[in-house]
């Protein structure tokens, strides 16, 4: 086995060895969610032609809390904001409840009824 996969190997096995342990879970899903929400901003916003500077102007917040959502540098989501810079994207904000089966990372259905365009 070569360096880099035995490095590989053991970084996965660390990682694995602390997904067993539910407070690091959580928190590790909780960025994950954070990571994700910022990465749509993002490329929502590029698509769109947008600096940080013009969604902020047209969503009636400031460059620095773009800038913050889109490196998931915050949590401090209010539905209302996110409301407001969705609209300025000609978006809407879809809340939705999925379950999550035991021992995974990721909502298991996607089932168009469980949303809620907000």
């Amino acid at each position: 086995m070569n360096k880099h996969k035995e490095v590989g190997a053991s970084v996965k096995a660390h990682f694995e060895k602390k997904m067993t342990n539910p407070k690091f879970r959580r928190l590790y899903q909780e960025e994950g969610r954070k990571v994700r929400l910022g990465y749509v901003i993002h490329r929502l916003r590029t698509q769109a032609g947008l600096t940080q500077v013009a969604l902020a102007h047209r969503a009636g917040v400031t460059q620095g809390y773009i800038a913050r959502l889109e490196t998931a540098e915050t949590s401090n989501y209010e539905m209302n904001t996110l409301k407001k810079i969705a609209a300025a994207l000609h978006r809407v904000v879809v809340v939705g409840f999925a379950e999550v089966p035991r021992g995974h990372l990721a909502p298991a259905s996607r089932r168009i009824e469980d949303l809620v365009t907000v």
